[in-house]
């Protein structure tokens, strides 16, 4: 079952939310609530919530707990685990009012917890704080690129085309000009140019990466560690929590690092069948722990970081000012944490 209050003509620029429940009567609810303001897109199961992202990103998914199939927190687990669609905010809404159930909705990714019955206010003004939050990091994600588009259009063009002035002010005077005071200001004005126009390309380069630095770790490791996805029968499962913050390119390096010597510590030396990565943007810092559920190992034997590449991933995040910590026992899997100021 899928409804949408969506006008089928023409383009709005109202926020588009994907209400997620199997009970019509809270989809009612819900969109009653919230469809003077936004776009509402319904489904009633898992399944089906995960291909209407797909089809058609919302800036806002509220999300229910307890559903046939997939339930909320699996289908947020993959939500966040998708690197083109981590940045969606996720509200819970659920009838269960204890704090295992609220601390494992965060843990999934969720930005917040509406818990049933609802109320009309509180509802409207937590949605409103996440979709407002949700397009203002849109924008700042689209910020870098169009200074750069900016930068390249304008700044760059004058500095060409000023050096192509310069250039035929040099042809006007001819060789014989080359000793002259007037030859040797305009030798030196397209130096000044060429200079400018390095750095002003620099720049460009620098918003570019700036620009990317929102999805940049978490697709870094996704990356680093596919072939243990692609080359062996571990489950991997990477995930992203809070919004992404930018992150310099040494500690992103250090971290993805880190994570492709603790996954292939569990591999080879643990006989590791699932790891876990999350990566948790909190104040105030960011986390990224890699948990697996091997055999793990005595941390007292290698306190000093020998063996097993620890003495490398406690170097890679002393560099970048940051810490790790290894907890694990024989049996009973290992948990390495890492964390870096932001």
């Amino acid at each position: 079952m899928e409804v949408s209050n969506t006008p089928s003509g023409g383009r709005t620029a109202r926020p588009l939310i994907l209400v997620v429940d199997d009970s019509p009567s809270t989809i009612d609810t819900l969109t009653a609530f919230l469809g003077t303001d936004y776009r509402i897109v319904a489904v009633t199961d898992g399944a089906s919530a995960l291909a209407s992202v797909a089809a058609q990103p919302p800036d806002l998914v509220l999300l229910d707990v307890v559903m046939p199939g997939l339930d909320g927190i699996e289908v947020c687990h993959r939500l966040k685990a998708d690197a083109t669609t981590r940045a969606i905010p996720v509200i819970f809404i659920t009838a269960r009012d204890d704090e295992e159930s609220e601390l494992a909705a965060f843990e999934a990714g969720a930005v917040d917890v509406i818990r049933k019955p609802f109320s009309h206010l509180v509802v409207r003004r937590r949605v409103r704080t996440q979709v407002a939050l949700k397009l203002f990091r849109d924008h700042l994600v689209r910020v870098p690129v169009r200074l750069g588009m900016e930068l390249h259009d304008h700044q760059a063009q004058l500095m060409t085309g000023l050096l192509f002035q310069l250039d035929a002010a040099c042809h006007v005077l001819g060789p014989a000009s080359d000793a002259t005071p007037v030859r040797r200001y305009i030798d030196r004005a397209a130096e000044l140019a060429r200079q400018c126009m390095a750095q002003t390309r620099q720049t460009i380069r620098e918003l570019r990466e700036t620009a990317a630095d929102d999805e940049a770790l978490a697709e870094g490791i996704a990356r680093t560690l596919r072939p243990f996805a692609d080359n062996t029968e571990t489950v991997l499962r990477i995930r992203q929590r809070g919004l992404s913050v930018p992150l310099d390119g040494d500690a992103r390096h250090a971290l993805c690092r880190v994570a492709q010597e603790a996954a292939t510590n569990a591999v080879r030396h643990g006989r590791a069948t699932e790891i876990d990565v999350l990566v948790a943007f909190d104040e105030p810092g960011l986390r990224l722990v890699v948990r697996d559920d091997g055999c793990g190992f005595d941390t007292a034997r290698v306190a000093g970081g020998s063996g097993m590449g620890l003495s490398g991933m406690r170097e890679r995040m002393t560099a970048v000012g940051g810490r790790l910590q290894i907890q694990s026992q024989p049996g009973r899997g290992t948990c390495i944490t890492a964390e870096v100021p932001l």
